[in-house]
């Protein structure tokens, strides 16, 4: 019995790093073989269906980043028992781009090793995943230092005795993050209606925009939630200490690979119930692999004048007792 395993000195790679590893075979007893392949292979590919009426078109699109063969051993060998071992090297190509698996296509690189057997007249074959990485580093993006207010008013439906009016507000400290960081709420819902509203939540969405044939596929997923209930008439619920922490996620754009494209929204959004549509507050923000420099940010906002009382270019939190008014409510958060 002949077994094949492939090992890399490390579990993620950045382009143009060199790849290190060895193909381990093992045997029970003694074999001949007649020769070790090594195939590197990465690419991009697109794909989708889409019917109409009685027709269903096919959409693809496809990008080969490399694709090489390298012979690691040529001519029979034979095997002791036990286990032997071939070190190889392969050289990642510059500016290739993350790794990357989505709905409808993505990024994969691999290894394929054949083992060649003369007797039995099999290969046997071992299937390694190689995981790439593109940094994106978040201080040559001038958006991921913007620190947005975003306002919306509206005015309800005549159904109410006074239909009245909902004030939203919403502001990011920055545009700017990276997995294991936190995203910090600042948002104010102001009910100057008769009706109570059904809630207000918070959401970090994954955009990913899909390129092939003139045509577009758009696959949008809610990565993390926060949730608050009701809003009564003539009250006003703020959102400040609750934040979204960013999971463990591809960084935007995918960099080198112009038909998938990876973005990411933050949204709030007010439910105001039957018969009117929810109030929504969205703004793209960048997820990437080198944080900002944090001296860069508080100078920043302070050159601008906003936001008051951070550390360190970080919204801190207000010490001692929060103050409630009759028209304010601050409830727990629902986390989804």
């Amino acid at each position: 019995m002949l077994q094949v395993f492939v090992a890399f000195s490390k579990g993620v790679y950045y382009p143009g790093q060199l790849i290190e590893g060895r193909v381990i075979i093992e045997v029970k007893k003694e074999t001949t073989i007649r020769g070790i392949d090594l195939y590197f292979n990465g690419a991009a590919n697109v794909r989708w269906t889409e019917t109409k009426t009685l027709e269903i078109k096919q959409y693809t699109k496809t990008r080969n980043y490399f694709s090489k063969h390298i012979s690691l051993l040529k001519g029979n060998q034979t095997l002791s028992a036990g286990r032997s071992v071939y070190p190889f090297q392969y050289q990642l190509p510059d500016g290739i781009p993350s790794s990357f698996h989505g709905q409808y296509g993505g990024v994969e690189y691999r290894l394929k090793c054949v083992v060649d057997s003369p007797f039995k007249q099999v290969k046997i074959i071992a299937d390694k995943k190689i995981t790439v990485i593109h940094d994106l580093d978040l201080n040559t993006e001038p958006h991921a230092r913007e620190s947005p207010l975003l306002e919306k008013q509206m005015t309800l439906s005549g159904l109410y005795r006074t239909p009245g009016r909902i004030n939203v507000t919403f502001k990011l400290d920055r545009c700017g993050y990276v997995p294991g960081q936190s995203i910090p709420i600042h948002a104010t819902v102001e009910n100057e209606s008769s009706k109570t509203l059904k809630g207000s939540s918070v959401c970090l969405k994954q955009v990913v925009k899909y390129y092939a044939e003139n045509k577009t596929k758009v696959a949008c997923e809610v990565i993390t939630r926060l949730s608050r209930g009701r809003i009564r008439p003539g009250n006003k619920e703020v959102w400040e200490s609750e934040s979204l922490l960013v999971p463990d996620v591809p960084f935007s754009r995918l960099p080198a690979c112009p038909f998938i494209e990876i973005c990411y929204v933050i949204m709030f959004a007010v439910d105001v119930g039957f018969l009117n549509p929810c109030v929504e507050l969205s703004k793209d923000i960048l997820i990437g692999s080198v944080p900002l420099r944090i001296g860069d940010v508080q100078r920043e906002y302070n050159q601008q004048g906003q936001p008051s009382g951070t550390k360190d270019g970080i919204m801190q939190s207000k010490p001692g007792k929060l103050e409630i008014t009759p028209t304010t409510s601050f409830r727990p958060v629902t986390r989804e």
